[in-house]
């Protein structure tokens, strides 16, 4: 019995079992609160919640993002913490526009937000090195650089 034991407290298979186990418990619960908090229309907690459960590590992200997107116009303070994290999730999957939708929401709420203005500048510059003939974009990317008084850099998008 105590052998039986030993290798059930000891092997790593089990414990990694456990753990995984553990974590998707954790993720399903808070992804539970979410629902409840935004059906009951705490909305500000129903957006800290999902951006939780993106944390976690949670595999079917669309609908999680959807929720999120959906609460966005319902909110009543600024999570720019949660709209860092969201506009960072996006970026490492290589999904700009909607990355720079994120930050262009955090510039929104705190104009001086010189992360999201560094990261504006990194999308920016990884979509017009690729396709440099968008012209919406060579404006937006001005602005930008006016926004931060780099008035030759910003004259150059300009033209």
């Amino acid at each position: 019995v105590y052998l039986l034991q030993f290798i059930n407290d000891n092997d790593l298979l089990i414990k990694e079992a456990n753990a995984l186990r553990e974590k998707e418990m954790e993720i399903h619960t808070e992804l539970a609160v979410a629902e409840l908090n935004f059906a009951n229309r705490r909305y500000d907690q129903a957006m800290t919640n999902y951006t939780k459960v993106l944390r976690l590590g949670y595999k079917e992200d669309a609908a999680v993002l959807a929720k999120i997107v959906e609460l966005l116009p319902l909110l009543r303070t600024d999570h720019l913490e949660e709209l860092h994290f969201i506009g960072q999730y996006y970026l490492g999957k290589q999904d700009y526009y909607r990355a720079s939708q994120f930050y262009d929401l955090i510039l929104e709420r705190r104009q001086d937000d010189q992360v999201a203005r560094r990261k504006l500048r990194e999308i920016y510059d990884a979509i017009l090195e690729r396709n440099p003939n968008l012209p919406e974009l060579r404006l937006r990317s001005g602005d930008l650089y006016l926004q931060a008084d780099l008035l030759e850099q910003a004259i150059a998008e300009y033209k």
